[in-house]
């Protein structure tokens, strides 16, 4: 004859039991997060749960902010490719011309015949030839005097401000959009 316990006096039994064969307790909180998790899965409707996780997928199924703080960070990331592709095609431009017309002045020609050969050009090195040339004929036969070559530095660091400020032209969009980068993310964040 079989005797009928009430459930809560078996799960008694079956904890006693569990403690008498010295079962582990990390075996028991496994055992009850898997019927846990089992029910938790089987409650949510198939609707809630994502269907389609592709990065296009998930754009289409983000909410109208998401989409414009996606779209605005596509963009700042294509000013910020664009700006670096300019600048790296401008530098090794400049630095090609700065090589060819030091090499010309190590050949030997005159300060003004370089100045002469250099034309119209509007890179540094040209303008600093030129500078210097328009110096020593404002200096006439003086070259070795202390006034000659601060006015020769003076002219000098003239164009190489001007050259510098050049160069960093479009380079501002860089901070502006390095400096907002941390407040997207906390945005993101707190938006999630």
């Amino acid at each position: 004859r079989q005797i009928r316990m009430p459930p809560i006096t078996m799960a008694r039994e079956e904890v006693t039991c569990m403690r008498l064969s010295k079962c582990n307790i990390v075996t028991l909180s496994f055992a009850f997060a898997a019927m846990t998790s089992e029910t938790a899965m089987a409650n949510v409707p198939g609707a809630l749960l994502p269907q389609n996780l592709s990065p296009w997928g998930m754009f289409m199924g983000a909410d109208i902010v998401v989409k414009a703080v996606m779209i605005g960070l596509a963009f700042a990331s294509l000013v910020t490719w664009t700006v670096w592709l300019a600048k790296t095609i401008e530098l090794a431009r400049e630095t090609s011309k700065a090589r060819k017309r030091i090499k010309m002045l190590e050949s030997g020609p005159s300060l003004h015949e370089a100045a002469h050969a250099l034309g119209d050009d509007k890179d540094a090195v040209a303008q600093i030839i030129r500078s210097a040339d328009r110096e020593a004929q404002l200096s006439g036969d003086d070259y070795h005097t202390d006034a000659f070559r601060e006015r020769t530095e003076l002219r000098i660091e003239r164009v190489q401000h001007a050259m510098a400020r050049r160069i960093a032209r479009g380079t501002g969009v860089l901070a502006t959009i390095g400096s907002t980068a941390p407040f997207v993310g906390l945005f993101g964040t707190v938006w999630g």
